[in-house]
């Protein structure tokens, strides 16, 4: 597994099967391939179509802090969840096997529709899941309760 190369400092890490996502103290994310070329073949960096491999920052909405951040999937599968300050869950990479749970499950023969139409997010997408309940505060690990709310867009956020 290879390490980043940055001169930022992580305060948290998470590895997948070919990906790493990092967090920085000021609540920024970053991510990088571990293995070419599947580390980034999903949208699992969050950083559009095809994306470098190597390190670089996701972009999240302007108000958006990071404190928590997961990578996983396997060496053909491939996602990463963000939780913001606000109890926000922003999911990238592989929905082949509806693992983000971003589609509707109202069409066609197998029942999910993707959104946008789309199997792969590029780009972090906001859950209609929120996390709530206690402080959220990178010292403390949040209780996670996950209640519905209304999906919101990331445009929408800015």
């Amino acid at each position: 597994m290879s390490e980043p190369s940055t001169s930022q400092e992580f305060v948290e890490m998470s590895y997948g099967a070919t990906h790493g996502v990092g967090i920085t103290k000021d609540g920024r994310v970053f991510s990088w391939a571990t293995k070419i070329p599947n580390g980034s073949r999903f949208g699992q960096l969050g950083r559009g179509y095809k994306a470098d491999p190597g390190i670089a920052e996701v972009a999240l909405p302007l108000s958006a802090r990071a404190l928590h951040a997961w990578a996983g999937g396997s060496h053909d599968t491939g996602h990463t969840v963000i939780l913001d300050t606000f109890g926000r869950l922003w999911l990238c990479g592989c929905d082949r096997w509806q693992q983000l749970g971003l589609g509707a499950a109202a069409a066609g023969s197998t029942g999910y529709t993707w959104r946008d139409g789309r199997v792969w997010q590029h780009e972090p997408q906001a859950s209609s899941l929120t996390v709530s309940g206690g402080t959220l505060s990178p010292e403390k690990k949040p209780q996670v309760r996950a209640s519905l709310s209304a999906p919101t867009t990331q445009s929408s956020l800015q």
